[in-house]
């Protein structure tokens, strides 16, 4: 029976690649049950495949000073440095996503409270985030001086007409 339970084991395991973290949790979990009901066979400690290597890439936090230098490149003379530049300190100091960026509406900011709220594109839950003072400059300094007359109620706009959202989250990468 042991061999049984084994079998399935590994199959499951072999199968389920993509997950195989959550698989191999489930399958210690089942193990360690079995055992306490008197299957001595069962391998209690370690199931005996090893983790593929994690295809999550970790992006290293910047150095204050690269930080500087990235910041330092938008030229803010100009319509799209002003968007770019807010962009990049806004999910500098606030840590958003790209697509919370592209998804950001003028009703999302709370200038009065210095705080953005809106709905995370990934999970579907309200965020109240503080608006840090440079990245609250930044932002207004676009909104006033740069972002185009449109009746999109999104921050960020395209800079050619028709004026609309930003499309994605790959338009703030590329930023």
């Amino acid at each position: 029976c042991h061999e049984t339970i084994y079998a399935f084991m590994k199959e499951e395991f072999q199968s389920h690649q993509g997950s195989t973290a959550n698989v191999t949790y489930v399958l210690r979990q089942i193990c360690k049950f079995l055992h306490q009901c008197g299957f001595l066979y069962v391998p209690v400690e370690i199931i005996p495949f090893k983790l593929p290597p994690s295809r999550r890439k970790v992006y290293p936090a910047f150095k204050t000073e690269d930080m500087k230098s990235i910041l330092s490149k938008p030229d803010t003379e100009t319509v799209m440095g002003k968007r770019d530049y807010a962009v990049l300190i806004l999910a500098s100091v606030t840590g958003m996503r790209a697509i919370d960026i592209a998804n950001l509406k003028l009703s999302d900011i709370q200038w009065m409270g210095m705080s953005i709220h809106f709905i995370q594109h990934k999970t579907g839950n309200g965020v109240t985030l503080p608006l840090d003072s440079r990245a609250a400059l930044a932002v207004s300094d676009y909104i006033l001086h740069g972002r185009p007359d449109s009746e999109c109620h999104n921050v960020f706009l395209t800079e050619a007409k028709p004026y609309k959202r930003l499309s994605d989250k790959s338009s703030i990468a590329n930023i």
